[in-house]
């Protein structure tokens, strides 16, 4: 309070008094008034040396044996004399003997009853150039050899066993990259190839045991350091073309601009291509499309490919003018090797919306000396390497030479072409000239199979505009014409037909497609029926047909199984079942499904009650001698609740007796005999 005298601390008499110890808890709370200054307390002001939890007069810091029994007689270490001949933490060393009283489950430990102490293991770092297969001064390919990288140091915290063993034995942790490396003894080794372009530092965690089978563990990481590789840059231009009919798609691809007959350089080498740049890199990737990944020489048959197939009304390179930049990378694999890869392919491309691929990315190895096509230009600076062009004429100027360029992108060198300028997305004949073509998706067949001679075939077209021309060869021979989207020929008997279809106007040498169809009969119906008494019911197994109409009581249900399984109502079950083709026949029956009747007692004696279920109001009670005689028929009224028959029988003479009752859901007999 204000205007009150403090001491050094700040502290007037009054509070000094609130907190004596001055520990952070109230003297009225506090449980140790006396702790010293600076100790850590619990909520009651205490410090752990100032606790007894087992009130032995030994505090918990220098109590050696925590859990005393209450008022027994301890020693100086809080240890009553039946707990020093016990072994608390079970470690092997009696309490009497033990310093380190909490020892964990299952540790070692030495006389004294303490833990062996983990040897210590010193991680590292090691360096080493990446693998290459290829020497500097020969060229010629070399086997790897496992490299020792250095020594693993480490040493053993206790002292030597009797034996005077302080060994130390050091082993690979399972894991990360474990699987490059060993250690023999107490050196690490690495046991495989390193690529630096793959994988530029590789990490490994070692083991250290001691003669005591203590252990601990230190990484070590190894610094893979790179041999510099051939590579090249090859920039592409792709100009997207709209495609008339997106449905039924393009009728080129990227294999117009295949290379053929590349074979330099096979089985020694191999390029790696990656996206490097370009204004719409973003939007492409290299692929392998489809199943084609590894063409047998060892190149990897990448593709640059589209992300996402470009749509030429919604363009999505960098100036929506629906020409796309990108540029490739092509780098040699093989680490120091001089071979440089050059591309053979065009990289001014047009490619149609729609289609993910663009172009397979095809290259071949050249040493700076080499002139593969003998024209006098080294294949490195050769705008055509591997087709002989002294003069390297351009005339487009997009880096092919005119002898491999194709300037209508119609699959066709330049030199072979008869017709220049084909419309961008034409198909071609072998000297460039427009073939006509209809895609496998304009046209689609199928056929009815129903009774004999009432089969039919049908098909339709997508490209309406044309006058189709239609052979049909088989059981039947016959020629139509289509104008329409559609045709049908109808009452076909079983066997084999050829569809072959032409387009008036056009060469059948040109275009022709061919459709074979096999028109089967059906099969006969075949139904067999299985009954079981206990749950009601009738199994059906079905064949002859791939639907089956299933009609119970005038209540029709459809299946498409073999096997069908129908619950009978009481009473009369008419059943029929079909497969809406009536040459396979129709099959019918009926069963009837009786309510139960109950005859008591029985042996009667001078009356007879005949309990009849069901929810039917009449009944029909007739009784037979046992050879066939009628003794009685009568007519009986019923409700839902009185449902027992009484019949007096004291006119019957001892014997056996038939009872039959009947009415709409009943229609059973029973045996009764008369004592």
């Amino acid at each position: 309070p204000y205007g009150e005298e403090v001491d050094e601390n700040g502290c007037t008499k009054s509070q000094i008094d609130l907190d004596t110890d001055l520990d952070g808890v109230l003297d009225i709370n506090d449980k140790c008034l006396d702790t010293k200054p600076g100790l850590e307390v619990d909520e009651f002001g205490c410090n752990e040396s100032q606790l007894d939890d087992d009130q032995d007069g030994v505090s918990n810091e220098l109590d050696r044996c925590p859990e005393t029994p209450l008022n027994a007689e301890v020693n100086e270490d809080g240890c009553s004399t039946e707990q020093l001949d016990q072994d608390s933490d079970n470690d092997g060393v009696l309490n009497e003997d033990d310093f380190c009283p909490n020892t964990e489950e299952g540790a070692l430990v030495d006389p004294r009853g303490c833990p062996y102490k983990p040897p210590t293991i010193y991680g590292n770092e090691f360096e080493t150039l990446e693998f290459s297969n290829i020497t500097s001064f020969d060229n010629k390919s070399q086997e790897f050899q496992e490299i020792a990288l250095g020594k693993i140091i480490g040493f053993d915290n206790n002292p030597p066993l009797d034996s005077g063993d302080d060994s130390i034995t050091y082993s690979v942790i399972s894991g990360a990259d474990s699987s490059f490396f060993a250690v023999k003894g107490d050196l690490l080794y690495l046991t495989r190839p390193t690529d630096f372009e793959e994988k530029n530092k590789l990490k490994v965690e070692v083991k250290a045991t001691n003669s005591r089978g203590v252990s601990s563990s230190a990484l070590f990481i190894l610094k893979v350091l790179d041999i510099p590789n051939t590579y090249t840059f090859s920039k592409f231009s792709l100009a997207v073309f709209d495609v008339d009919s997106e449905t039924s798609g393009s009728k080129v691809d990227h294999k117009r601009y295949y290379y053929p007959n590349v074979n330099k350089g096979v089985g020694k080498w191999k390029i790696k291509k990656k996206i490097s740049g370009g204004k719409d890199a973003a939007l492409f990737k290299i692929g392998t499309s489809g199943d084609m990944n590894k063409r047998r020489n060892g190149e990897s048959e990448d593709f640059l490919e589209f992300i996402y197939p470009p749509d030429f009304e919604d363009p999505k390179d960098h100036n929506k003018d629906n020409i796309y930049e990108v540029e490739v990378i092509n780098i040699n694999t093989e680490d120091g090797d001089s071979n440089v890869p050059v591309v053979v392919t065009q990289t001014q491309l047009v490619v149609p919306e729609g289609n993910a691929t663009a172009i397979q990315l095809q290259t071949v190895a050249a040493s700076p000396l080499d002139d593969t096509d003998g024209d006098g230009i080294a294949d490195i600076f050769d705008n055509s390497p591997l087709k002989s062009n002294p003069d390297q004429s351009d005339s487009d100027g997009d880096g092919v030479g005119d002898v491999t360029d194709d300037a209508d992108h119609d699959g066709v060198w330049n030199p072979f072409d008869k017709c220049a300028e084909t419309p961008f997305g034409s198909l071609v004949d072998n000297s460039g000239c427009v073939i006509f073509y209809l895609p496998p998706t304009n046209f689609s067949l199928s056929k009815t199979e129903k009774c004999k001679d009432t089969n039919s075939i049908n098909l339709t077209v997508e490209d309406t505009s044309l006058t189709y021309n239609i052979n049909v060869t088989g059981a039947i021979i016959t020629n139509e014409t289509l104008t329409s989207g559609s045709w049908t020929i109808n009452n076909l008997s079983q066997g084999n037909y050829s569809i072959c279809v032409t387009v008036d106007g056009i060469d059948p040498n040109e275009f022709e497609r061919c459709f074979d169809v096999l028109i089967n009969d059906p099969e006969e119906l075949s139904v067999y029926s299985t009954a079981n008494k206990s749950n009601e019911s009738v199994t059906y197994q079905l064949s002859g047909g791939k639907s089956y109409s299933i009609i119970h009581n005038g209540i029709s249900k459809q299946t498409t199984e073999s096997e069908y399984t129908l619950y009978l109502e009481k009473g009369v079950n008419n059943i029929s079942i079909s497969t809406g083709l009536s040459c396979q026949g129709v099959f019918e029956q009926s069963y009837f499904n009786s309510e139960t009747i109950v005859c008591a007692p029985n042996p009667f004696n001078e009356m007879i009650a005949i309990y009849i279920g069901g929810k039917e109001l009449n009944a029909s009670i007739e009784l037979f001698t046992s050879d066939g005689k009628k003794l009685l028929s009568e007519e009986y009224t019923l409700t839902e609740n009185k449902r027992t028959v009484y019949i007096n029988t004291s006119s019957l003479i001892s014997g056996s007796y038939v009872v039959k009752v009947l009415n709409a859901s009943v229609n059973e007999s029973q045996i009764v005999i008369k004592e």
